[in-house]
């Protein structure tokens, strides 16, 4: 029972990292998307 829940705790501190680096990720994408098009703008 012990090992059951901390696999599921460890499981939930994976999605959660995952989800952060996809979040992060995506948020640098966007950053450098708006800075080619003010440059290109310019």
């Amino acid at each position: 029972m012990f090992m059951k829940m901390n696999l599921k705790k460890i499981f939930i501190l994976i999605l959660l990292f995952i989800i952060n680096v996809l979040f992060l990720s995506s948020c640098v994408d966007v950053d450098i998307f708006i800075n080619v098009n003010s440059d290109e703008s310019v």
